[in-house]
């Protein structure tokens, strides 16, 4: 931190001002290897703006594969785009073999990724993937049930035509599915930290308030490596994040025809359920404004659109079921699809996905 001080004669005027310097390497670098697209304007663009943070980044197009760079980094963003034949060449994986060695984080995301390299060592040794298929035509992604980050988060990308379909080794996680079954998002913890997306966060579609922005995939992918921040002003996002206020169950029967059961949790009192699902009885220390806040439970269809109205009230802290019989606010029976069931209390929100069959 340094302080500079400006001073005027005649009249006696000063004033200080504080900056900052960073010298040398930073400890995030973006790694821009989309084949010359302009994937970049849903990592660094976001990252710097949305996410307030500061990083090195590196054209691959234009400067080759950065070994220098990566061993003098901490955490790597490395974002492929649609390219299909030079996801990660054979200098490319030597390298991030090298930074993951040392005990780097990497996140790595792209369609083609598995469909490219697949078969080469770095792809099961290193990203801890098989891969499976390619061009799923899935177009909705899910969090792992009761993963602790991405839990009841959903991704939908329309944009991207070739996403591949993958599986974790034995020693990851999967912690992101396809719609149809198969995995789409794998991490690994372990001598070193590797989130591996195979699809492009620039595929996520933003338009309804159901689904995870990127800004938000972004924020929590680095908030599991380990670096805690803060999306648009507010709580920061990582290992120390808060558990939280409101959570609901996954309905039952799922998928149903007739009738299904929607169960949650108000916390903030005397316990609360933790991300994990663990009833935590410690109470948390939350405010007590919240023990009786106002609370929303509604259906909506995959296009974001309200279908009914179940719960609009106060209610204190504690578990509840309401049911739905699978009809609109019109008394009318929705047609068979997808739908998600949303919980807003306390200030935050609780998503999950629901099946209705005809």
């Amino acid at each position: 931190m340094f302080t500079l001080r400006i001073e005027a004669e005649p009249g006696g005027y000063a004033a200080d001002d504080t900056f900052s310097l960073v010298i040398g390497h930073p400890q995030i670098l973006v790694v821009d290897d989309d084949d010359g697209a302009t994937c970049e304007t849903s990592y660094s663009d976001i990252m710097a703006e949305s996410l307030d943070l500061f990083f090195e980044q590196w054209e691959v197009a234009e400067q080759g594969s950065p070994m220098e760079w990566l061993l003098n980094s901490e955490l790597v963003v490395w974002f492929t785009g649609d390219d299909s034949t030079q996801t990660l060449t054979a200098d490319d994986r030597e390298h991030l073999g090298a930074f993951l060695d040392g005990g780097g984080k990497l996140f790595l995301a792209g369609q083609n990724i598995g469909q490219d390299i697949g078969d080469e060592p770095f792809y099961h040794d290193y990203l801890h993937a098989t891969f499976v298929d390619s061009a799923t035509s899935d177009i909705a992604i899910f969090g792992v049930a009761g993963d602790p980050v991405w839990g009841g988060g959903i991704i939908i990308n329309q944009a991207q035509q070739s996403m591949d379909v993958v599986s974790a080794t034995e020693d990851a996680d999967s912690v992101l599915v396809y719609q149809n079954g198969g995995v789409a998002g794998i991490t690994y913890e372990g001598e070193y930290r590797v989130i591996y997306f195979a699809f492009g966060v620039e595929g996520a579609d933003e338009s309804s308030p159901l689904v995870l922005h990127r800004h938000q995939v972004l924020s929590k992918a680095l908030g599991w490596l380990g670096l805690p921040v803060e999306v648009s002003g507010g709580e920061p996002v990582g290992p120390e994040s808060a558990l939280p206020l409101c959570l609901v169950h996954q309905n039952y029967p799922n998928p149903f025809a007739e009738m299904t059961s929607l169960s949650y949790v108000l916390g903030g009192g005397e316990g609360y359920l933790s991300a994990r699902g663990v009833w935590d009885g410690s109470g948390g220390g939350r405010d007590a404004s919240y023990r009786d806040a106002h609370v929303k439970l509604a259906i909506y269809n995959i296009q974001g659109q309200r279908v009914r109205l179940l719960v609009d009230e106060p209610q204190e802290d504690g578990r509840y079921a309401v049911g739905w019989d699978g009809r609109d606010k019109r008394g009318e029976t929705v047609s068979s699809g997808v739908y998600f069931m949303r919980l807003d209390a306390r200030g935050e929100r609780s998503v999950r996905k629901m099946v209705r069959l005809k």
